[in-house]
């Protein structure tokens, strides 16, 4: 049997937890590990080094980053490449615009009524900003608190219908899974 490795490269703690429990279970079931691992407070040159060994492994990759403020994708992309230059463009995945968009985008309707909110139609402009309002609207103190309630009642098929850069990175891995 032939091992098949698959990573995701992260932001955050936030990030990580999303991935873990949203995506990582939703990956091609022709691979035999799959793991998350955080970049964000690693040094250029440790990514740089973990990425040529996934590489030289045959392994597949994506890297996650939030758009936040850059004016489009592929501003954000070219911000990703310079400081890791080894990093495959067409590897990186955008988040539109921030991970809390991608928790947003997947509350169903009984996780809404629980937390007495509103899901929103669509996420691809939603921002960190929209998410602390929405956590000051159901009454949380904490975003990592409404994320995990959130997770509770998770809907990828809505979180893909609501939130574009969701829909693509699925997309990408249904196509991993036929190649």
């Amino acid at each position: 049997m032939t091992l098949r490795f698959l990573f995701f490269l992260v932001e955050g703690s936030d990030d990580r937890r999303f991935a873990e429990q949203v995506v990582v279970p939703i990956c091609p079931a022709g691979f035999t590990h799959v793991q998350v691992w955080d970049y964000a407070q690693q040094k250029p040159e440790r990514v740089r080094s973990f990425l040529r060994s996934v590489e030289c492994m045959g392994s597949e990759y994506f890297f996650l980053c939030d758009l936040n403020r850059a004016p489009c994708v592929m501003d954000r992309k070219g911000r990703i490449v310079e400081p890791y230059r080894c990093i495959r463009s067409d590897r990186i995945v955008v988040v539109a615009r921030s991970i809390e968009a991608w928790y947003a985008a997947g509350m169903d309707e009984a996780a809404a009524q629980r937390l007495r909110l509103r899901p929103p139609d669509r996420t691809d402009d939603f921002d960190k900003q929209k998410f602390d309002k929405m956590m000051e609207d159901a009454g949380f103190h904490s975003r990592t608190d409404l994320m995990a309630e959130i997770l509770k009642g998770f809907s990828r098929q809505e979180a893909v219908e609501r939130n574009n850069s969701l829909k693509y990175l699925r997309r990408r891995l249904e196509a991993l899974g036929q190649g």
